[in-house]
């Protein structure tokens, strides 16, 4: 086995309180490896007296050590790699014994299994699944994503049943936009964060004082708190004082005196000072007056946040909307306290509802907490910089502090997971308390030339990230045998205005032209060594379906990352996606188009959950949409289908999957536009799905760059770049914050209102997803281990 080198060796070796940043392919598996063998081989040398002891006590005490100690990591592959890594290298030290006696190292092999390495949530429910853990009925089954929604979607529509407030206006709205309510509710109580703070949301703030703390909010997070601190010396500047933007800046500076906005009158007075000045610019960067340039654009930032929600600030700070408003917060806060009292009438729990019950029950009883502690001294935590505040205040709970037995290890940089609920502010809180705050910066995945680019190129753009600023630190490349490559590819694309008036191209036509680029790439890189591995890593699979069908055009095996539509039966799925053929087949024909890019995209989908289900079947993709779209016309939809069925070799199965859609059929009238509402009903999200394809699918990978971490490849190419930045706007009705959500002053208005905490919590995802973006950007970049490529 290879021997560490000293900085690997340095955390190896140490006992605990350890913070461990751990750059890519830095080592950081290799590291925790070793240091669990350190920990055995620690526990061996103190139990050198006992080996002439009775075995079977000796075997206890093996056990009661390993029992003790706890490896998390973020996923099951990961855990199955640790396990393997962890037996691989105890047997090397079974090999190298010899000592005199029983070889100890063959205990520690045998017993293995009471070492937990496991995932956070295993661990979790490790706990609540003790004899002592008594806030959840014992044997508790664990919900997948469907049925869990199910279990909000049953709880809501008992709600409804017995809600008699008598708002019916509101209580009307909240049944019209169900779907948004109950999305919502789902994803609070998929968080246990969330869940908790709807629970401490008891108080009702008055219009004024919550506005005033909404602003204070918004300011914080847009760095923009500095404008209301102090005072902005303009003295300095007074040669200037004839300058519209000395004045601008003199204005705002008096009436910045009276505070930050809490009422409409305060707001109305900013607005004006805005409105005096509109479109005023800062200095000529000739006069090279930083700070006043500075001042100028968060002023600009300002001016934006008031304008964009003014209506909304407005209809909110009126006296006489005061109690209309507070309708809407009662009924959700009605709604949320009806869920949270009856979630116990319904079977199942989620991973969120692990954490949620475990802190509760660590807070609340101090048997838990003393029964935990005694089961469990020492944990190493992989991939902390994903962990959450609340994932780690349970293990605070547990170890009651005592950050001495804690080994984390984990990368600020590759925090990728805020989604899930990470929160990269954790791992910085984390690093006050530990005294060991070690590093791995040497990287021997990539080439020099590889390290090098992604030390200049992060450096830079992760140096605005809050949470990174001052703790970026440039990785070294001991890798000296190849410098590697990284390298742009240019595309000329000449528009032949005869055949497109179009001031640019659109989104479908960029992704073929950068899809045909990488094609070409591929294969010039195979031309040289048929061998070599390359990934085309994406942050969105949508911008890859050009690639893939070109892939598959020319017979070229691969593999490729595809997301589905989840169905709990593929029949569903796939009379689903010919239902959706069927409406794109339909306004193709109104637009005079071509099915284009939606036929490969409907030729891989299907072509997947045939491969899911085992049948072989060799079809035409254009043929079968525009049989099944002339079929419709004479049949309807679920004859139709039969036939599609019979013509992929499906004839005489499924009798209970068809009976249902036939339900469906008749129950929406065959209308396509309702059928394709009902089945995205139950389409509860898109599932991954690995599509191979050739003989030797492994040398061509498709994949997302959340996907790849973890992983390496010969050659990396970045797929999507100019695509994959597109944002979908959220219309969501309720928001996820106690007190977030759109309301309307009367029956007859038509565009909502947003309350100030719903605008507070666009500009908090807003903030999260720009640095969240940056950091997998990272993360590709750092898959590399030869060469990278973008177009």
């Amino acid at each position: 086995m290879k021997s560490p080198n000293e900085e690997q060796r340095c955390a190896i070796e140490n006992t605990g309180n350890v913070m461990l940043q751990a750059g890519a392919g830095s080592g950081k598996t290799f590291v925790i490896i070793n240091h669990i063998i350190f920990k055995i081989k620690k526990f061996i040398e103190s139990n050198k007296k006992t080996h002439g002891e009775n075995p079977d006590i000796i075997e206890k005490k093996m056990r009661s050590f390993l029992s003790k100690i706890v490896v998390m990591t973020f996923t099951t592959k990961a855990t199955t790699e640790i396990r393997e890594r962890v037996k691989i290298a105890i047997d090397f030290e079974i090999d190298k014994w010899c000592g005199s006696g029983r070889n100890p190292w063959d205990l520690a092999s045998k017993n293995l299994n009471y070492l937990s390495i496991t995932t956070i949530h295993g661990f979790f429910f490790k706990v609540i699944s003790k004899s002592y853990f008594n806030l959840v009925p014992p044997n508790i089954k664990i919900l997948s994503e469907v049925p869990l929604k199910s279990k909000i979607e049953s709880l809501f529509s008992d709600w409804i049943t017995k809600y008699k407030d008598g708002r019916e206006n509101i209580l009307n709205t909240m049944i019209l936009n169900s779907e948004s309510v109950l999305n919502a509710f789902y994803f609070i109580f998929n968080s246990a964060e969330l869940r908790l703070l709807w629970e401490k949301n008891s108080e009702k703030m008055k219009p004024k004082d919550s506005f005033s703390l909404f602003f204070h909010k918004v300011l914080q997070l847009s760095d923009l708190e500095d404008l209301f601190i102090g005072s902005f010396d303009l003295d300095n500047y007074n040669e200037f004082n004839e300058k519209k933007w000395f004045q601008f800046l003199n204005s705002f500076e008096q009436l910045k005196q009276k505070g930050i906005p809490e009422d409409l009158k305060m707001l109305d007075e900013f607005v004006a000072l805005f409105n005096e000045y509109k479109g005023i610019r800062g200095p000529l960067k000739k006069y090279d007056l930083f700070p006043i340039n500075e001042r100028m654009e968060k002023l600009k930032l300002l001016r934006k946040i008031i304008k964009d929600d003014y209506e909304s600030f407005e209809a909110f700070l009126k006296e006489e909307n005061s109690d209309h408003i507070f309708e809407w917060y009662d009924i959700l806060d009605n709604i949320f306290n009806y869920l949270n009292n009856n979630y116990h009438r319904y079977e199942g729990y989620g991973y969120s509802d692990l954490e949620y019950y475990l802190i509760k029950g660590l807070q609340e009883q101090k048997l838990i907490r003393e029964k935990a502690r005694k089961e469990f001294e020492y944990f190493i935590i992989d991939e902390f910089q994903d962990t959450s505040e609340i994932q780690f205040d349970i293990i605070r709970l547990i170890l009651n502090d005592s950050f001495e037995k804690v080994f984390c290890v984990g990368d600020l940089k590759q925090a990728i997971y805020g989604f899930r609920g990470g929160d990269i502010n954790v791992f910085n809180e984390c690093k006050k308390y530990l005294k060991n705050k070690l590093k791995l910066l040497n990287n021997y995945r990539s080439d020099s030339n590889v390290v090098n680019f992604n030390n200049s190129l992060f450096s830079y753009a992760l140096g605005f990230d809050k949470a990174l600023k001052d703790h970026w630190e440039d990785q070294n490349s001991p890798q000296t045998e190849t410098l590697g490559k990284v390298e742009k590819l240019n595309i000329r694309v000449t528009i032949d205005k005869k055949y497109n008036d179009k001031k640019k191209l659109s989104s479908s036509e960029v992704e073929y032209i950068e899809s045909s680029a990488i094609f070409e790439k591929i294969l010039e890189i195979h031309k040289e060594d048929s061998s070599h591995e390359i990934a085309v890593l994406y942050k969105k699979l949508s911008s890859s379906i050009s690639l893939i069908s070109l892939l598959l055009k020319n017979n070229l095996s691969f593999s490729a990352q595809v997301k589905i539509p989840h169905h709990e039966n593929p029949i569903f799925g796939i009379f689903h996606l010919f239902v959706e053929a069927y409406i794109e087949r339909q306004t193709i024909l109104k637009d005079c188009g071509s099915l284009g890019k939606y036929h490969d995209y409907f030729d891989l989908v299907l072509r997947c959950y045939l491969e899911h289900l085992g049948v072989n079947s060799n079809y035409d993709g254009v043929k079968l949409i525009d049989s099944f779209y002339s079929d419709v016309r004479d049949y309807g939809f679920f004859e139709s289908f039969k036939r599609v069925l019979f013509h992929l070799n499906f004839c005489g199965i499924y009798p209970d999957e068809m009976k249902i859609l036939e339900e469906f059929c008749i129950s929406t009238k065959e209308d396509a536009h309702h059928l394709w509402r009902e089945l995205e009903k139950i389409s509860i999200k898109k599932e991954s799905f690995e599509f191979k394809s050739g003989n030797n699918p492994g040398k061509i990978k498709i994949l997302t760059s959340h996907s790849s971490k973890g992983l390496e490849f010969e050659s990396v190419i970045i797929g999507g770049i100019h695509t994959n930045g597109r944002v979908v706007s959220d219309n969501t009705f309720i928001g996820k914050l106690p007190g977030s959500y759109k309301w309307k002053g009367n029956i007859s208005q038509k565009k909502p209102y947003k309350s100030p905490q719903l605008i507070y919590e666009s500009y908090l995802n807003k903030n999260k997803a720009e640095g969240e973006d940056k950091r997998l950007f990272y993360v590709t970049c750092t898959r590399a281990k030869r060469n990278l490529f973008w177009i």
